[in-house]
């Protein structure tokens, strides 16, 4: 008896909803994914980071369903854990099953948190904040979320 192999297929629509931008270098937007065989709609919140003086660009898709714990996480960060000066080296770190980073470090030197995001494990897809900024892109993110709550 001969093995039947099916090959796989679909047939699907990709919206993106313009939120928008930070720091005129990093741009957010929702992807919705719809299966138009199977009519069921996936979102990810996209953040696309164009560094100044390069000719590419860096993106990562954020799961919907992981948009709460990263708004959580960020949020947390913010308000309850670098509240504190700590007496050696620390980090915050939300990691996404996609690789995105959003976190923050204590810098000893210096004296102060810096916070971050970290698109790939490319170094030139990461980009320090200052808190009040941190908290910018935290307001898109959740404005992101508001399309697939």
């Amino acid at each position: 008896m001969q093995e039947q192999i099916q090959e796989g297929f679909s047939f699907s629509q990709s919206i993106y909803y313009e939120i928008g931008k930070f720091k005129r270098i990093l741009k957010v937007r929702v992807i919705e994914n719809i299966d138009l065989i199977e009519n069921y709609s996936r979102y990810a919140i996209r953040l696309e980071l164009a560094p100044s003086k390069k000719d590419y660009s860096f993106y990562v898709n954020i799961p919907a369903e992981e948009a709460e714990q990263l708004s959580f996480s960020m949020k947390s960060i913010v308000e309850k854990h670098t509240l504190k000066s700590p007496k050696d080296y620390t980090e915050f770190l939300f990691t996404s099953s996609e690789g995105f980073i959003a976190g923050a470090f204590w810098f000893k030197k210096d004296k102060q948190w810096f916070m971050y995001v970290k698109l790939t494990n490319e170094e030139e897809s990461q980009l320090i904040l200052n808190k009040a900024d941190f908290q910018k892109l935290l307001v898109l993110i959740d404005k992101a979320r508001e399309i697939f709550a």
